[in-house]
């Protein structure tokens, strides 16, 4: 029987979008899935008719921001590998799941990501994005030399040191491995977003074999009240950055990698 992969859909208001995001993991052609829906207290009707599919609900007591509710949906996780999608995003392609997890397979990779993706307000006026770890302009970068990301993913240190200059991987992409995301810390719970950066880090620092999947992932949907565009968010971010400066600064590290921080500085 093939492996049952989780996915985990942190909601907060989410109202107009997370019927197409369920309904793009429901058109996937991989079998077994199950969803899990984690509800931070929305206060609009995101999950009043989530009855209707085949989900699981998790209501947050209180709201506790998108990093620990969807720590909490990857804690109850029941699949072999646990992807998470944005309740305001969806599955472009119905053999997402299936060309994931056959990279996988095959590769025996830990996790693997889509460095292709749709962006925009909605699905039928998006434009393809692409990104690429090659330290280059990123236009030029994610056009042409995307062909050597899963070269750069061999040298975890390299990418760690990159994610404090910018983060490639868009989470709603990613799938790891249940047993290797239990090795690590949980998602960090003391920032309310722009947390995937944090658990993508603690990923190489484990020297979690990561995979490039150059076909198309997401649809990732710009919107005036995504988490990422408040102040808070900003706040997160440079505070996710100086976490990974300190994490190098203050730990056994090669000499050139506490070098480079501190000119960054």
């Amino acid at each position: 029987m093939p492996p049952l992969v989780t996915v985990v859909i942190p909601c907060y208001n989410a109202e107009p979008w997370i019927d197409e995001c369920i309904q793009s993991v429901l058109k996937q052609d991989y079998t077994p899935i199950e969803i899990v829906v984690v509800d931070d207290c929305s206060t609009d009707r995101s999950v009043q008719n989530i009855w209707q599919y085949p989900v699981r609900l998790i209501r947050n007591s209180i709201n506790m921001g998108e990093c620990k509710t969807s720590s909490i949906g990857f804690s109850k996780a029941r699949g072999d590998y646990i992807c998470r999608l944005s309740a305001d995003d969806a599955f472009v392609n119905t053999d997402h799941i299936t060309r994931q997890v056959k990279e996988m397979e095959q590769t025996n990779a830990d996790w693997c990501y889509n460095s292709k993706n749709m962006i925009g307000g909605n699905i039928d006026t998006a434009v393809e994005a692409q990104t690429a770890w090659c330290f280059i302009p990123i236009r030029k970068s994610a056009n042409l030399f995307y062909v050597f990301d899963n070269t750069f993913l061999k040298f975890k240190n390299l990418c760690y040191l990159m994610l404090i200059i910018r983060n490639p991987i868009n989470s709603s992409t990613l799938m790891i491995r249940a047993d290797a995301y239990h090795k690590m810390l949980s998602w960090d719970s003391s920032l309310r977003s722009c947390c995937d950066g944090l658990i993508i880090s603690k990923m190489f620092l484990c020297g979690l074999k990561g995979r490039s999947i150059h076909s198309m992932g997401v649809f990732y949907r710009i919107h005036p009240g995504q988490a990422t565009n408040t102040e808070s968010a900003s706040r997160d971010l440079i505070f996710m950055k100086v976490r990974l400066k300190n994490e190098i600064i203050n730990n056994v590290y090669p000499t050139w990698m506490k070098i480079f921080v501190r000119c960054l500085s």
